[in-house]
């Protein structure tokens, strides 16, 4: 028994020699250096598989840029409601105390629109601008009032240039619309816009103080 534990013994350590040994041969084979760290045997490390790119998204159609007031796209409809600068003359008078007569705002709009030239020198337009961002953003403050319908989430923001263009124009429209206490005032207004009801000056709103007031 004790010869046989022995040979077993002998046998293990002899393998393990030939382990060492074999190990430290091929530690001492030179390798082949292609410069990239190894022998690659001409083969390399297969490729990543990338997906192909996927194709540039199409923005969906907005008709108002965004941070533009809404209905700023809705140019057939403004044009119907206001009509022409008297309409739009007669939105701004019963809007602001401040302003000039209706007449006199008219002539100035209308001059603006036939000269290229007379751009950015209203200003009224300039006064209503300033108003209704102040009013925008309080409303986006959390701010609220009695309205006929419901006030969007964002109003919008105009450019402070005092020239008359659609979205100043539509800016005007939604101060009637979302402002109006309810529907028959609103249908008043719209009355008053068209030129068939005459605007007392004890009713006009002082759109500038409303919008300095929230």
């Amino acid at each position: 028994m004790k010869q046989r534990n022995l040979m077993i013994l002998v046998g293990l350590g002899a393998l393990a020699a030939l382990a060492v040994g074999g190990g430290s041969a091929m530690a001492a084979k030179p390798e082949d250096d292609d410069g990239e760290g190894g022998d690659t045997k001409g083969e390399g490390e297969a490729p990543i598989d990338l997906p192909p790119p996927a194709p540039p998204q199409v923005p969906s159609p907005n008709p108002n840029a965004p941070g533009d007031p809404p209905n700023s796209g809705a140019t057939g409809m403004l044009d119907a409601y206001f009509g022409n600068a008297a309409g739009i003359a007669r939105a701004l008078y019963l809007l602001d105390k401040g302003m000039p007569g209706a007449s006199t705002m008219a002539s100035k709009l209308d001059a603006e629109a036939k000269d290229a030239d007379k751009d950015d020198d209203l200003p009224f337009v300039l006064r209503f601008q300033n108003a209704y961002n102040k009013l925008a953003a309080a409303g986006r403050a959390g701010k609220s009032l009695p309205v006929f319908g419901p006030i969007p989430d964002d109003l919008g923001q105009l450019n402070r240039d005092g020239t008359m263009g659609y979205k100043t124009l539509a800016a005007i429209y939604n101060t009637l619309r979302y402002f109006s206490p309810s529907q028959s005032i609103w249908q008043l207004n719209t009355s008053r816009v068209k030129g068939n009801t005459p605007i007392p000056a004890a009713e006009r709103s002082d759109f500038t103080a409303l919008a300095n007031s929230l």
